[in-house]
């Protein structure tokens, strides 16, 4: 159990701390983005690593007791209709009254006020809490903020600027958005086939050999079908 004075030197330290590792992730994440030359395509796919660790370690503090069961339930919502939905429509240009950025912000209060309601014992866990809070929850967009193009102009991919609910329901309901989103799969796969099969000779090898042989084409596409 921690005195006052004790409760407010730590909590000072783990302030500075989480704010010491945040600026050394902006550092390190600037870099990566200047290196990428901000290219959508692996930014985007980093950024969706990023998000898919957060979820982890939000559902594994739920697991773990930290905090109650339903701020998961929070978070994972968060995560998809915010995060997921930001993450593929990303370097689409959006003004601060926009739906996209209220409901993002809304979001991210949403969540902050499900960690501070729904932890467990905030008083001897309010260090784990604060790093969780500044790093966790508010890291994200921080990061998403720095990937985003100063100017409208600058933006070298044409994003889909749907909302993730309205591409579900499009998917779910529209033949032609499915056999489009089918198309992009394929291209998106056979694009890394490609990648693997430049680097790597054997894959090539069988690149080859898959492409000439009929039952080697037969049997992989057995495969994909039962799948």
């Amino acid at each position: 159990m921690f005195t006052e004075d004790r409760l407010y030197v730590t909590l000072t330290v783990v302030m500075m701390l989480t704010v010491v590792i945040l600026s050394l992730l902006a550092w390190v994440w600037s870099i990566y983005l200047d290196k990428m030359d901000r290219d959508p395509g692996p930014v985007r796919y980093t950024m969706f690593l990023i998000l898919l660790l957060v979820g982890s370690v939000e559902v594994g503090c739920a697991v773990c007791g930290l905090t109650n069961p339903w701020v998961a339930k929070v978070s994972i919502l968060v995560n998809v209709w915010g995060g997921l939905d930001a993450i593929l429509r990303f370097q689409a240009a959006h003004e601060l009254e926009s739906f996209f950025a209220v409901k993002q912000f809304t979001l991210q209060v949403t969540k902050t006020v499900a960690f501070i309601g729904g932890i467990r014992g905030f008083r001897q866990n309010v260090c784990k809490f604060t790093m969780l809070l500044l790093l966790d929850v508010w890291g994200m967009p921080v990061l998403y903020l720095m990937a985003l193009p100063v100017h409208a102009a600058a933006s070298k991919d044409d994003a889909c600027d749907v909302d993730l609910i309205l591409r579900v329901w499009q998917l779910a309901t529209n033949w032609k958005e499915r056999h489009k989103f089918w198309t992009r799969c394929q291209t998106w796969w056979f694009s890394k086939i490609g990648m693997v099969t430049e680097n790597s000779p054997l894959m090539a090898r069988y690149a080859m050999y898959a492409a000439a042989s009929p039952i080697q084409r037969r049997r992989l596409q057995r495969c994909a079908q039962t799948v």
